[in-house]
């Protein structure tokens, strides 16, 4: 789970990185729009998915406004998506955090879980979307 933002620059997938991927059975990826190369993302998430091993994404504090053409053409390649409200509402340039959760949804990723402070969280999934505290 890489979750270092001074290393972000450097990363490049090399064979042990690989093999850690195949072996782990899951790979989560923190903060992908501090990645430089946003094709090394997609390039480990896809390795993951051709594995059989599960990918989740979150992202950093901050405005992830600029880089939501890289992190929505990750979504394909994501099976649980873990933004906050504010986050998803930001990426989508939307006011309300359940339908910028569907369109991440129908952006391809396979669960949204946009956390809500206090009221729960905002979970949408091919059953579709419901609150839970």
């Amino acid at each position: 789970a890489p979750h270092c933002p001074g290393a972000y620059p450097a990363l490049q997938l090399h064979d042990r990185q690989r093999q850690i991927i195949e072996n782990a059975g899951h790979l989560h990826i923190g903060g992908p729009e501090r990645f430089q190369d946003h094709h090394v993302i997609t390039e480990a998430a896809t390795l993951a998915r051709r594995v059989g091993a599960g990918v989740s994404v979150d992202l950093l504090p901050g405005n992830p406004l600029e880089w939501a053409p890289q992190i929505q053409a990750l979504l394909p390649f994501v099976d649980v998506f873990c933004p906050n409200d504010d986050q998803i509402c930001l990426l989508y340039g939307v006011d309300d955090a359940a339908a910028a959760a569907q369109s991440s949804h129908q952006d391809g990723a396979g669960v949204d879980v946009a956390s809500a402070g206090p009221e729960g969280a905002i979970v949408v999934d091919d059953r579709g979307t419901r609150s839970t505290i």
